[in-house]
C-alpha cells in the first residue's frame, strides 16, 4: 500500500495536532489519504476541511540510482599497493545494472584487468586469465543528500566479496542495491508521536 505525505497550507494556522500540520498516512489513494489523516486528527469543522484539502505526496523511492557512487579497490595485500581503483557516478536513468556495466568498462581499462564482466548483480571484477586473483578486494558507495550534497558513505551495499585466493581465480562482489536510499523524514526524540490507527 502506497504512503503519502499530507500537508496543510501553511497559511491560515494550519497546525492543529501539537504543532503539526503534515501526517504521514498509507492509503490507496491521495483521496483516501486525505480523508484518513482528516478523520484521525480534526474534530470535524474548518479543522477536518484544511486536511481534506491538504496536499497529499505519494512517497515512492527515485526510481534511479543517480548520484549514488560506486568504487571499486584493489590492492596487493603484500605491500598495500593499489593494482586498480575505478569510481562511477550513477547518471539520471540509471540501475543497478548498468551501474555494473560501467564498472566493467573501467575495470577493463586499467593496466591489470581485461576480462572483467557483471551478470545478475555479481561484478566479476577479474576472471582467471588475468591472474590477479591472490588480490585484495575493498568496494565502497556514497549516495548523496539533498541537504548535504557532499556524500555519506552506505553499507550494505556490496556483499560477498570474492578475493585473496590464488592467482588464477576470479576477484568477485555482489551489487545487492536496486533503489536508491532516501530518507524521508526526522522525528525528535523528546516527540511522542501520535498513535497509529487502522482504517
Amino acid at each position: 500500500m502506497p504512503l503519502y505525505m499530507v500537508r496543510m497550507a501553511d497559511e491560515g494556522g494550519g497546525t492543529k495536532i501539537g504543532g503539526y500540520n503534515t501526517a504521514l498516512v498509507s492509503a490507496d489513494n491521495a483521496t483516501i489519504a486525505k480523508s484518513v489523516a482528516a478523520a484521525r486528527f480534526a474534530n470535524g469543522g474548518d479543522v477536518a476541511a484544511q486536511w481534506t484539502a491538504a496536499v497529499a505526496t505519494e512517497l515512492a523511492s527515485p526510481a534511479s540510482l543517480m548520484g549514488v557512487t560506486w568504487r571499486v579497490l584493489v590492492q596487493d595485500p603484500a605491500d598495500d599497493s593499489v593494482v586498480a581503483d575505478v569510481s562511477h557516478t550513477s547518471l539520471t536513468t540509471e540501475d543497478v545494472d548498468d551501474a555494473g556495466a560501467a564498472l566493467v568498462i573501467l575495470l577493463n581499462a586499467t593496466a591489470s584487468i581485461a576480462n572483467s564482466s557483471y551478470a545478475s548483480n555479481v561484478l566479476t571484477i577479474s576472471s582467471i586469465a588475468d591472474a590477479i586473483g591472490d588480490m585484495r578486494v575493498s568496494v565502497f558507495c556514497n549516495a548523496e543528500t539533498v541537504r548535504h550534497p557532499e556524500a555519506i558513505a552506505v553499507a550494505g551495499v556490496w556483499s560477498t566479496i570474492v578475493d585473496e585466493g590464488i592467482a588464477g581465480a576470479v576477484l568477485q562482489a555482489t551489487m545487492t542495491m536496486v533503489i536508491q536510499p532516501h530518507v524521508w523524514a526526522m522525528v525528535k526524540a523528546d516527540e511522542v508521536p501520535v498513535a497509529s490507527t487502522a482504517t
